[in-house]
């Protein structure tokens, strides 16, 4: 099999030697495989501004020197601005078209258990029900003996949203399957989290089916660490960019539904369709449902989110979390005021914006090679 592995880099360049680092001692770069044919990992540069480009090539260079597999192959790719659009760059035209399976993975984590990549592909491998694979994020607090309040208070969100979810795919490391990939294209002006556009798509085999919540597969020993928001201002920023994100997934699939008879044709089929005959069309989709939708863009209903996540929950987790349940409940409150105002100024996409880690990073970062290469490639 053929592996190719994306990383997506923008402006990164505390933490991207650290992430390269830990990709190069995963057991699938460093062990013989006898069924992987080849492994090629390609940092997707999408517009940055700073010095992650030089970092990246550094710990290319730094790694691919050590490795000792034939088969393994690294290259800088500088591309516009934009995680969707490298997305589908990385998918539909440099991937080769007998590649196995796609992993992409952010640019700030680092892989923690040396056998996740693995992991994923040979769960893949061995089920034919499954098209996608992911990783479970684990937040450097968790992993801290002494946290401060607000540590603690995310560490409890996160532990009751884990508890009450049907089913999840994160960002920041998941593996596909390239035939399942290569059926999806972002349109221009996405702004939604592709993992959780991908997850839809898998559970609901493109939305033409009910929801299956268990065609994600998820390997016990696939994780990785990631910084989380350690300020509320950072923690609010996150919050708002995943609910317009949520938000601009329902207009979509709304105009997919709008398409359908009896859930034919699939969503893939529907939006590669709207992309070709206008590349604007997502643009002004949600400028009409939002012109249509009023001032709650996003439903008043999810505020109270919070409280609905109880019901899935044992009667004592009910009890214990319910005080956690209310403050969530006014955060998320002050979370989609803010939002809708994003929706009418006609700034929701701008709520992506670079939060770079600064307590995650490599302590070779200090020390750093700059190069006029393009790309650096072992074959």
């Amino acid at each position: 099999m053929k592996i190719a592995i994306g990383i997506m880099l923008w402006n990164e360049e505390q933490t991207i030697g650290m992430t390269i680092d830990s990709i190069f001692s995963q057991t699938l770069l460093s062990e013989i495989k006898s069924n992987v044919e080849s492994v090629e990992v390609v940092a997707l540069a999408n517009g940055c501004t700073d010095q992650s480009i030089p970092n990246a090539r550094d710990a290319f260079s730094r790694n691919l020197a050590k490795c000792v597999l034939p088969c393994v192959q690294a290259r800088v790719e500088e591309l516009p601005k934009g995680r969707s659009p490298a997305w589908n760059w990385f998918v539909h035209e440099r991937t080769s078209p007998d590649t196995s399976y796609i992993l992409f993975m952010d640019a700030d984590i680092t892989i923690n258990n040396h056998n996740a990549m693995w992991s994923m592909i040979d769960g893949l491998e061995n089920s034919e029900y499954h098209p996608v694979a992911g990783a479970l994020g684990i937040k450097d607090i968790d992993l801290q003996e002494h946290k401060t309040l607000l540590q603690r208070t995310t560490s409890s969100f996160t532990k009751m949203e884990q508890d009450a979810r049907h089913f999840y795919l994160c960002g920041g490391l998941y593996c596909g399957r390239a035939s399942f990939f290569r059926r999806i294209e972002f349109p221009k002006g996405f702004v939604c989290g592709d993992d959780g556009f991908i997850a839809s798509m898998a559970i609901t085999n493109f939305w033409t089916s009910d929801y299956e919540f268990d065609r994600i597969l998820h390997p016990a020993d696939a994780t990785f660490v990631f910084e989380s928001y350690s300020t509320l201002p950072r923690l609010f920023k996150q919050h708002r960019r995943r609910m317009v994100g949520s938000v601009v997934r329902t207009m979509i699939l709304d105009y997919v539904r709008s398409k359908q008879s009896g859930g034919v044709p699939d969503a893939g089929s529907i939006i590669r369709n709207a992309c070709q005959e206008n590349p604007l069309w997502l643009e002004e989709h949600c400028r009409q449902q939002i012109a249509a939708l009023g001032f709650w863009v996003v439903p008043p209903r999810t505020i109270f989110y919070r409280l609905t996540q109880l019901r899935r929950l044992s009667l004592w987790k009910k009890i214990a979390r319910f005080p956690l349940a209310i403050v969530g409940t006014l955060w998320q409150a002050a979370v989609i005021v803010s939002a809708n105002r994003a929706f009418h100024s006609g700034q929701y996409a701008n709520v992506w914006t670079s939060m770079p880690n600064t307590r995650m990073m490599s302590p070779s970062e200090t020390a750093l090679t700059e190069t006029n290469e393009q790309t650096v490639v072992r074959s």
